[in-house]
């Protein structure tokens, strides 16, 4: 029978689709009801993905975590604290407990994971997400309304630029670049350097905030390394080199690498996340000029994402740019191999496990 649903007008589809289902619904055997299960738990993924992200924010402009870091409160209190309504916090709290980021008993605590990735204040803070987060923060409260507006135009995100143009642009950028490095330098430590080796030089290509540099430094004692960036990064590379204690064991070497010759007599040459954003004519003028820059049986590492095109960042990456002007040339290992090689590189070799979001390194030798 059909049902009369008094509801605004755009619901109207929605009202159709329902009624044709109620109508049909007799029709539904015990197979069907079965085998759509997981697909409506996906669909609910999906809406809750949605739902999640707003009370994050909102969680996060509220200061609800750092709250009930400081300490544990009861509802009337929390209330209190937030100037919130007791029935709207006992709403938002417990949607959060849903996403495991508080527990609800007699007092409203955050849970260990919530301490991990949206608690600056913690002893345990990873800043993995927290970037992204402020920037998806800032992206959806200046942006959200006219997104599809942006995928249809060119309307940028001002906030981001690439690659940045002055020194403001990049302490904009790099914290974004920064989140990764600790898992990504551990990963490369374990395969940049035998025991036998003494007093081993590298130059850092687009080396970022120099934070790479100073775990690497940090972890090999023998390593010293050049870090060659754009002259509006040098000042942030001298700070994080300043906080790391590592000034006497890197360099920082001012220039653009598009445009300017490489310092020369290298043991090793980095590009770590920095070629992925070029296409091969570039990417094959920045090997060339890698590959004068080393010593003979020297060696290049590229470090890149060459397992999958997927995982958190990259997703947030993706998302980011429909408002950032930026490109992206995934390459598999045979292309890598393919445009080292016609370099002059030899002994190509790729050292991956995929472990954190697809990444993997890529080896290969001057021989000459």
């Amino acid at each position: 029978m059909k049902q009369n649903f008094d509801i605004v007008e755009k619901f109207d589809l929605w009202n159709e689709y329902c009624e044709y289902w109620i109508d049909h619904s007799p029709l539904l055997s015990q197979k069907d009801i079965q085998s759509s299960k997981d697909e409506r738990a996906k669909a609910d993924v999906i809406l809750n993905g949605f739902i999640s992200t707003y009370l994050l924010l909102s969680a996060v402009e509220m200061n609800l975590f750092d709250v009930l870091h400081e300490t544990p409160l009861d509802l009337p209190e929390l209330s209190k604290r937030l100037n919130v309504p007791e029935t709207n916090a006992y709403r938002l709290v417990y949607m959060l407990e849903k996403m495991q980021l508080v527990t609800i008993k007699e007092k409203i605590e955050v849970t260990d994971f919530a301490k991990k990735f949206f608690i600056p204040a913690s002893n345990s803070f990873e800043p993995y997400l927290w970037p992204r987060i402020g920037f998806t923060r800032l992206f959806l409260k200046k942006y959200g309304p006219i997104f599809s507006e942006m995928v249809k135009t060119n309307v940028q995100f001002d906030e981001i630029h690439w690659p940045p143009k002055n020194e403001i642009e990049s302490r904009n950028f790099e914290p974004i670049m920064t989140a990764e490095v600790p898992y990504l330098a551990s990963f490369l430590s374990q395969h940049l350097l035998s025991n036998s080796q003494k007093d081993v030089t590298m130059l850092d290509v687009g080396g970022g905030d120099g934070t790479m540099a100073s775990i690497l430094v940090k972890k090999h004692l023998d390593l010293y390394i050049d870090i060659l960036n754009l002259p509006s990064a040098c000042s942030i590379i001298e700070e994080t080199l300043s906080r790391w204690n590592t000034m006497s064991k890197i360099t920082v070497f001012p220039a653009n690498f598009l445009q300017d010759k490489f310092p020369q007599g290298y043991d090793k040459i980095l590009f770590s996340r920095v070629l992925v954003d070029w296409e091969d004519a570039v990417v094959c003028m920045l090997l060339k000029k890698a590959f004068n820059a080393l010593k003979p049986k020297g060696e290049i590492y590229i470090l890149e994402r060459i397992n999958k095109p997927d995982g958190i960042s990259r997703s947030w990456l993706t998302f980011m740019a429909m408002g950032i002007e930026a490109h992206v040339f995934a390459r598999s290992f045979d292309e890598w191999e393919k445009l080292l090689g016609t370099e002059g590189f030899s002994n190509i070799s790729k050292i991956t496990d995929g472990s954190f979001e697809g990444y993997g390194i890529i080896k290969a030798i001057k021989l000459k």
